[in-house]
């Protein structure tokens, strides 16, 4: 499954069959939700990746949205969708 969030993320299954964040570009580099990542500042700026998820997943809907939400549980500290 692959998920747009911007023109350059997407969440997307990684090799090992778990969702994470991942550029476009180039999906080598895999996050989860507590990792920080510098984003442009236009998209926030260094910040984990769960808040940019949650952000940019408010607007998805359906399955997309579920896969967000179950992106973000696994931080459970982190933010959450409703």
């Amino acid at each position: 499954m692959t998920i747009d969030l911007s023109p350059n993320w997407i969440l997307t299954d990684s090799r090992h069959g778990v969702l994470v964040l991942a550029k476009r570009a180039d999906d080598s580099q895999a996050y989860g939700p507590a990792d920080i990542v510098d984003f442009p500042v236009s998209a926030g700026g260094r910040q984990p990746a769960g808040l940019f998820v949650k952000r940019f997943g408010e607007r998805l809907e359906g399955k997309e949205r579920e896969a967000a939400k179950f992106f973000l549980r696994k931080w459970p500290d982190g933010p959450q969708l409703d």
